[in-house]
C-alpha cells in the first residue's frame, strides 16, 4: 500500500463552541461528506455509523468507522473508505481520516493510499486530486498547520508590506507552512500563473503570497539582502520552513519566467508540480499525527487500568463477560496495529523513494539534468524496511519498488510463489542490485564495464547467454511472452547450488527501446544438461 497524499491540520474552535463540540461537527462532516459522494456519484443510498462492522454498499466497496475516548478527557475517531479506481479495475484507493480531541486541542488528518489487488507488471497511472473532504474542514473550521495560520485565498504584498512579511513570516523560526512567491513579470499584477488559481491548487499545503507590481518585488529583494534568493521578472519561488537570509538558493525552488511558459504550453502546469512535490513532502508528517498519538496513548491506558479492575473484581459471570469483551477486542487491536507498523515500514521507504523522485523532476522542471550516479551529493539514505520472508514476497516489493527500471511477467510471479528458496532476501537484494545498475544504463545509454562486472562487485555471477545445449534441448522453458512476442530469457543469475530450497535462478530479458529489464522466471533451476 502506498500513500500518494497526506495533509495534517490543526483545528481551532470558535467561542461558544467547545472542543468536544468542534469534534462532534468533524465527524459529522466527515461522515456526511461520504454518504453525499455515494448518493451523487452512485445513487446509493449509505449510512456510516461509527462502532459498526465493515460496510460494503457497492461491490469492491468498503467503509469502517470507528469511535472511541477517555469521557471527559480525549476522543479519536477514524474512517476508513476504500473503493475501486474507475478506470482501473486493478487499482484500489482508500481515504483514511482520522480526528482526534486531546483537552482543547483538535487535530484532523486526511490520507490517500493506492494498492494493486492483482500483481499486473505496468506503471500505475492515476489523477491524484486533494479529497473535497480538505475543503470542507478548511472552510468550516480555523486550520493551521503549528503556529502558521491555513490561507484560503492568496496574499497580494504591496511594496510597504514587504519588509514587515519578510520578518514576521517569510523568515521566522516557527513557520511550518511552505510559501509561494509570485512575481510580476514587468507591469502590475501581469503573472504567468493567477495566484488565486495556484492557492486552490496547493490548498492546505501552502501559502500564496503575490507581488502587486516591480516595485514590490524590488522591496522584496532589498528586505532578502541577497538578490539570488529573490524572485522577479514572472518568475516563481517555493520557500521552504526555516528559510533564513543566509539560506543557500538551491534549497528553495526557483521557477524562471521561460520555464513556467514552456511547460505550460506542454500542459504540465506549475501549480500540479507543486502540489506533488508538497504532498510528497508531507507523506512523512502523516505517519504519526501528534495529538491523536497522545489520544491513543491515554485511551490504551484507560482500557489497560479498567481491564485491570475487572480482573481484580472477576466475582460474578457477568464481569468475567465483560473482561473476555475486553480481551478479543486487545486481540483485534493488536492484528490492526502490527497491519498499520508493516504498512508504515513500506510508507517510509516508498516516500524516501517518492522524494528522490521529486528531486530529479525539479531538476528537469528547470531544464537541469539530474545528477548522475557518482556526482558528490549526500548518500541516500538507508530507512528501515519489513523482511522479505518468501520469494513471492520479494518479487511482490520489488515490482512495487522498482517499477521504473523493472517489469515482472505473470511466469515470474508464479515461479516465484511455488519456489520454497528460503534465501528471500537475497532475491530482493539481486532485484535491487539491477534496479541500480539499470538506472545507470538509463541515465549513461551504456554500462561502459558490461553487466557481468556491474553485478560482480554486487555479489552476483551474471551470465549473459545458457548453453548451446539447453537452448536446443530445452529451449521452451526459457521462452516467455513479451508485448505478444515469444522471446528467449537468457540473461539470468543462479544463487545457490542443489535443491530448490538451496538455489534459484531469476532470468530476464533487455528491453532495449524502454531500457528496462523483463524478469521472465524467478523460481527453481530450469532444465538444463546437468539437471
Amino acid at each position: 500500500m502506498r500513500t500518494v497524499y497526506a495533509c495534517v491540520l490543526d483545528v481551532a474552535v470558535r467561542s461558544p463552541e467547545t472542543a468536544s463540540q468542534g469534534f462532534a461537527r468533524l465527524w459529522t462532516t466527515a461522515t456526511e461528506w461520504v454518504e453525499m459522494l455515494y448518493m451523487e456519484q452512485w445513487r446509493t443510498p449509505c449510512r456510516v455509523v461509527a462502532n459498526e462492522p465493515r460496510i460494503a454498499p457497492l461491490p469492491h466497496h468498503s467503509i469502517l468507522a470507528q469511535r472511541d475516548g477517555v469521557s471527559g478527557v480525549c476522543e479519536l475517531a477514524t474512517l476508513e473508505w476504500s473503493y475501486p479506481d474507475d478506470q482501473d479495475g486493478g487499482l484500489q484507493w482508500t481515504i483514511a481520516a482520522q480526528f482526534a480531541r486531546n483537552g482543547i486541542k483538535l487535530e484532523a488528518s486526511v490520507a490517500i493510499r493506492i494498492v494493486s489487488t492483482y500483481p499486473i507488471a505496468k506503471p500505475l497511472s492515476y489523477t491524484l486530486k486533494r479529497p473535497s473532504l480538505v475543503d470542507k474542514i478548511l472552510q468550516n473550521f480555523t486550520c493551521s498547520i503549528g503556529k502558521s495560520p491555513i490561507p484560503l485565498k492568496p496574499r497580494e504584498l504591496e511594496r510597504f508590506d514587504i519588509d514587515l512579511f519578510v520578518d514576521e513570516v517569510l523568515c521566522s523560526p516557527d513557520r511550518w507552512l511552505p510559501i509561494v512567491a509570485i512575481s510580476p513579470q514587468q507591469g502590475t499584477r501581469d503573472y504567468l500563473v493567477d495566484p488565486v488559481e495556484l492557492q486552490q491548487t496547493l490548498l492546505g499545503h501552502a501559502q500564496v503570497v503575490s507581488f502587486k507590481d516591480v516595485f514590490a518585488g524590488r522591496a522584496w529583494t532589498d528586505a532578502l539582502g541577497v538578490k539570488e534568493l529573490s524572485c522577479y521578472l514572472g518568475a516563481v519561488r517555493l520557500y521552504w520552513p526555516g528559510f533564513t537570509r543566509k539560506a543557500k538558493p538551491p534549497e528553495h525552488p526557483l521557477f524562471m519566467a521561460d520555464s513556467i511558459r514552456f511547460h505550460t504550453e506542454q500542459h504540465q502546469p506549475l501549480g500540479q508540480h507543486l502540489f506533488r512535490t508538497l504532498v510528497a513532502v508531507s507523506g512523512f508528517r502523516f505517519s504519526n499525527p501528534p495529538v491523536a498519538r497522545l489520544v491513543r496513548e491515554a485511551i490504551d491506558g484507560f482500557k489497560q487500568a479498567r481491564f485491570h479492575e475487572l480482573l481484580k473484581n472477576a466475582k460474578a459471570h457477568e464481569e468475567s463477560g465483560q473482561i473476555l469483551q475486553e480481551l478479543e477486542r486487545a486481540w483485534d487491536q493488536i492484528k490492526v496495529l502490527q497491519q498499520e507498523r508493516d504498512e508504515i515500514r513500506n510508507q517510509v521507504a516508498e516516500l524516501s523513494r517518492e522524494l528522490e523522485a521529486q528531486k530529479e523532476a525539479w531538476q528537469g522542471y528547470r531544464g537541469q539534468r539530474p545528477g548522475a550516479p557518482g556526482q558528490d551529493g549526500p548518500p541516500p539514505s538507508s530507512l528501515p524496511r519489513a523482511p522479505v520472508r518468501t520469494v513471492v514476497e520479494a518479487v511482490e516489493r520489488a515490482s512495487a519498488d522498482f517499477m521504473l527500471t523493472l517489469i515482472f511477467l505473470p511466469d515470474a510471479l508464479e515461479s516465484a510463489r511455488q519456489s520454497p528458496y528460503r534465501g528471500a532476501e537475497k532475491v530482493y537484494a539481486l532485484f535491487q542490485a539491477l534496479d541500480e545498475v539499470t538506472r545507470l544504463w538509463q541515465q549513461k545509454g551504456s554500462l561502459g564495464t558490461g553487466w557481468h562486472d556491474a553485478l560482480k562487485p554486487k555479489g552476483f555471477d551474471y551470465a549473459e547467454f545458457i548453453s548451446p545445449t539447453a537452448k536446443g534441448k530445452y529451449g521452451i522453458e526459457y521462452t516467455f511472452r513479451y508485448e505478444g512476442e515469444p522471446i528467449l530469457f537468457q540473461h539470468h543469475v543462479t544463487i545457490g547450488a542443489r535443491s530448490p530450497d538451496t538455489c534459484i535462478s531469476i532470468h530476464w530479458h533487455r528491453d532495449e527501446e524502454r531500457k528496462r529489464l523483463v524478469i521472465g522466471w524467478c523460481g527453481k533451476h530450469l532444465s538444463n544438461t546437468q539437471s
